[in-house]
């Protein structure tokens, strides 16, 4: 049984910025040193396009333009802003899978829309 189409690429999508923003968190906390911060932070910046991407296709496919999921995505990042400017490792790395994270759930969150938006869909 297959996924349809949609749902295979927000998979695809949210997996992919989920693993880059793991890795980057985990080498962020090794790497960090106090006063300089890391340049292992700059591997977050390709899981961006992943997660806005997978989080447009969940929107979407849960009726709702893709707008949503790239909005999401940019309160998730206002949001890693602030629990960022704290300078300690746990925070930075924390919001690195925050922003991975948190824009896949609100999608979630919202209830399906069977409308306009999933006239013609053939999944």
């Amino acid at each position: 049984m297959s996924l349809p189409k949609r749902k295979r690429n927000a998979v695809v999508g949210i997996t992919a910025g989920l693993v880059i923003a793991a890795v980057t968190a985990f080498k962020c906390y090794h790497a960090w040193v106090p006063g300089q911060g890391t340049l292992w932070a700059l591997l977050l910046l390709p899981s961006l396009p992943f997660n806005g991407w997978g989080c447009s296709q969940l929107a979407q496919d849960r009726g709702y333009p893709s707008s949503v999921g790239y909005l999401f995505l940019l309160v998730a990042l206002l949001a890693a802003v602030a629990i960022g400017v704290t300078q300690l490792p746990a925070t930075v790395g924390l919001a690195f899978v925050f922003v991975a994270v948190c824009p896949f759930f609100m999608v979630l969150s919202l209830p399906v829309r069977f409308g306009s938006m999933r006239r013609g869909y053939k999944g």
